[in-house]
């Protein structure tokens, strides 16, 4: 059997793989106008939705995760914690919950809403709710290998200080939707980056 990542049947991640799931066609005030593919919707610029999730330890570093390298978009590159579209018919909830679950083995986080991201050119149309969680016990993460390169718990100081998707040091390279994320998060105050006593 042909186990590399363009064999269809090696259950290996395909950067295509997920250009025919259906997602939900939206307006700029989120009202659903009609339903396409993810290729689509990327190809022509179609406004949809989506989630980040950003999850913090009892430190009060919040989890980034290294892009695959077989990712159709910036490859090898370091990411929010959690993130996805919502299918067709999904809400943001229930999207956020999956994508935990399906990204970093997490299946019972209690989610809270910070905020929510018009759609832009930064962050390819997206309207993004974004969530944030705090993970008591990290030996809970199981990272998902076809998506995920690897993980790193960050300080807050050090991402204002180091992070930036146009820096030539790879290790604080992070994704242009990521760093427009994670500073709206940091403006409406950061949730759960105080340490626990």
């Amino acid at each position: 059997m042909n186990n590399s990542p363009n064999n269809p049947d090696s259950g290996a991640y395909l950067p295509a793989s997920t250009d025919n799931e259906l997602l939900d066609v939206v307006d700029f005030d989120d009202r659903t106008i009609g339903v396409a593919t993810r290729r689509e919707i990327h190809q022509k610029g179609l406004i949809h939705r989506a989630i980040h999730v950003i999850i913090t330890n009892p430190q009060g570093h919040f989890l980034q995760q290294k892009r695959s390298s077989l990712k159709d978009r910036f490859p090898g590159w370091w990411d929010i914690s959690v993130g996805g579209h919502l299918n067709a018919g999904e809400l943001y909830l229930e999207a956020a919950q999956r994508e935990c679950r399906e990204e970093m083995g997490l299946p019972n986080l209690n989610l809270e809403r910070v905020c929510v991201m018009p759609p832009t050119a930064i962050n390819g149309f997206e309207h993004i709710h974004v969530f944030t969680a705090r993970l008591k016990d990290v030996s809970l993460l199981a990272p998902n290998p076809d998506e995920i390169a690897g993980v790193r718990w960050v300080s807050l100081e050090d991402y204002k200080r180091l992070a930036d998707p146009d820096s030539l040091d790879l290790d604080w390279r992070v994704t242009p939707c990521s760093h427009h994320t994670l500073k709206e998060w940091i403006r409406v105050g950061a949730p759960g980056t105080q340490p626990l006593a």
